[in-house]
């Protein structure tokens, strides 16, 4: 099979029970910017697929059908707002983009040509200007491409030269039917966020740290593009999305309709990282941010089709208004060996893929992409789209912060540092299929938990643009001034990374910082307080009382450039009156006074 970058302890699982219309429970709300969505899906869906079908069976054979032009297009540059929502144009605006002839969308005329031949439609991107279609046989390809429209057609998938392997796919859902919503935690009823195993993984980032600040990912719209979203809309980790109208659209590349919930489980994993609640388990990078979930995987094959998915799924992200691309897929080899690529492809700019993610992020979106998992494997470098050179590859580390091994290796082709950054990855908590929170591997895993940061970050510093925050993001992390092929810069922080965006100089932050203390005045038996770090190493609190006497003390591991989030907890009751909290990193010191009430 071919090499893609999915979760190693789960087998995906697609869904046996019937399809149903399911739209009153997604969450849609009636804003503009969701009737510009179902505009979009309206056009995509050129077949006539019903809300209420079930998707059909693909074609055996599969075209990208390129066109010579888009001349004599009903659509015009001067007029955006026909083909791009209004955060599209914003998000250009903003990062100073012109609107230019790859954002008009796909002649519409060329596109009817095709499809009177006989041809079912699947999908388009105007980027590259071509649409996917299919057919049961080849009959049809001389008339296909005999069309004075057509620039060239290219075979990208084929029934009989795929591997499926059904009956793995399907091994663990036998007994999964359609289940009943569950109920689950709400985030805006939350009183505090109890992170519970997933800990580590937030806190290595410095996202706790964000959280608590607020930023949270309000604002922010992710799109994610993977294989499909078993149950997101009835697991109770996914109650608070669907409770606050977190998800905006659904929408499925390979069958051409809405249904994505009823596929793999491997997005729905990946989104848990992001935005999955579950108080004193699991809490997601991004819990506040909103999202698009696109499948563009066919996980039942690897073929090259896949990866003309992609780019169609990212500019319908785009055309929505989307800030964020999350792709945990990765594309280096394929079925048979049809259209695989070699290592010398991965050099970003090359394989299709790739250069529809740096497309996108010439768009203004931050592209997140997983490194791969192949570190230990024949292949061992990063797969495509993560050679982009505006695409942020991430890696995989441990619980203990090293890098994992299979978490695949950089450089790029050409030379370039890959991955960009690393998060956790191998042991990384999540939403299993079932509901249930556990651990799993992947650099499928480490990308999200980065891409939902960037959410918190970019909602602190809503003024920066996509390649501002991959800059922010990249100059905070732990190795940036020593970059290699195993954890690219390190490991980021997103405390630091907003010190950044901020103008902030680190070394004069740390001098002039004055530990916050809070709650403050203090009820309870904790005290947090911000430190930021300039080094590795270990750092002392110590609490005491106006005379002198300590009362509480801790040593704590820090690490380099990290704005962390430090608590004490006193063994016993602390009576009434005012307090000093002291840090010390060696001969430095910094202290702040409290009160306990």
């Amino acid at each position: 099979m071919g090499r893609r970058t999915i979760k190693t302890h789960e087998k995906p699982l697609i869904c046996l029970s019937k399809i149903t219309a399911r739209s009153e429970r997604r969450g849609i709300n009636n804003s503009e910017m969701h009737k510009f969505i179902l505009t979009l899906c309206a056009g995509l869906c050129l077949t006539g697929v019903r809300a209420s079908e079930p998707p059909k069976e693909g074609a055996a054979v599969k075209y990208a059908v390129y066109f010579k032009d888009k001349a004599d297009s009903p659509f015009s540059t001067a007029d955006p707002a026909k083909f791009l929502s209004e955060r599209a144009i914003a998000r250009r605006e903003k990062a100073g983009i012109a609107v230019n002839e790859s954002d008009l969308p796909v002649n519409p005329a060329y596109t009817k040509q095709v499809t009177d031949l006989g041809f079912r439609y699947y999908a388009k991107a105007n980027w590259s200007n071509y649409i996917i279609v299919g057919a049961d046989n080849d009959k049809l390809l001389d008339k296909l491409k005999a069309l004075p429209c057509v620039k060239k057609v290219e075979e990208v998938y084929n029934r009989k030269s795929t591997q499926k392997d059904i009956l793995s796919i399907l091994m663990d859902q036998m007994e999964n039917k359609e289940a009943k919503m569950q109920k689950g935690d709400n985030l805006q009823s939350l009183p505090y966020l109890d992170y519970g195993s997933s800990f580590n993984q937030v806190n290595m980032l410095g996202v706790d740290y964000m959280h608590d600040k607020g930023y949270r990912g309000k604002g922010i719209i992710i799109a994610v593009l993977d294989g499909g979203f078993f149950k997101v809309d009835e697991l109770a980790p996914f109650a608070s999305l669907r409770e606050n109208h977190q998800i905006l659209g659904t929408w499925d590349f390979v069958m051409n309709d809405p249904y994505v919930y009823e596929d793999i489980s491997h997005g729905m994993s990946v989104l848990s990282c992001m935005a999955g609640i579950k108080q004193g388990a699991l809490i997601g990078t991004g819990p506040d941010a909103q999202f698009f979930l696109l499948r563009s995987e066919d996980a039942a094959s690897e073929t090259l089709v896949e990866e003309y998915n992609w780019e169609a799924a990212a500019v319908w992200a785009d055309s929505a208004g989307a800030d964020i691309i999350n792709s945990s897929l990765g594309y280096t080899q394929f079925d048979n060996g049809i259209g695989s690529h070699t290592y010398a492809d991965m050099n970003g700019k090359t394989t299709v893929v790739t250069r529809a993610a740096d497309m996108a992020a010439s768009k203004g979106i931050l592209v997140v992409n997983s490194a791969g998992n192949e570190g230990a494997s024949m292949w061992h470098y990063i797969g495509a789209p993560a050679d982009g050179d505006s695409v942020l590859a991430i890696g995989a580390v441990n619980k203990d912060r090293k890098i994992a091994a299979f978490s695949s290796r950089g450089p790029s082709s050409d030379g370039r540092t890959k991955p960009n950054v690393c998060a956790q990855g191998e042991g990384t908590w999540l939403c299993t299929s079932s509901g249930s929170i556990a651990p799993a591997n992947g650099t499928s895993f480490s990308g999200p938990l980065i891409a939902g940061a960037a959410a918190c970050l970019w909602q602190a510093n809503p003024d920066k643009t996509n390649m501002q925050i991959f800059d922010a993001i990249q100059r905070s992390a732990n190795r940036y001034n020593s970059p290699n092929d195993d954890y690219g810069y390190g490991i980021p922080n997103f405390g630091y990374a907003d010190l950044i965006l901020k103008n902030q100089n680190s070394d004069t932050y740390y001098k002039d910082q004055k530990p916050l203390v809070y709650p403050n005045p203090v009820r309870d038996d904790e005290i947090f307080m911000d430190f930021f770090s300039l080094t590795d190493g270990n750092i002392d609190i110590r609490v005491s009382d106006l005379n002198g006497k300590t009362v509480a003390e801790k040593q704590q591991a820090v690490y380099k450039q990290t704005l962390s989030r430090l608590n004490v907890k006193f063994t016993s009751t602390l009576a009434a009156g005012t307090y000093v909290a002291t840090v010390m990193q060696g001969k430095t010191r910094f202290s702040v006074k409290f009160i306990k009430q």
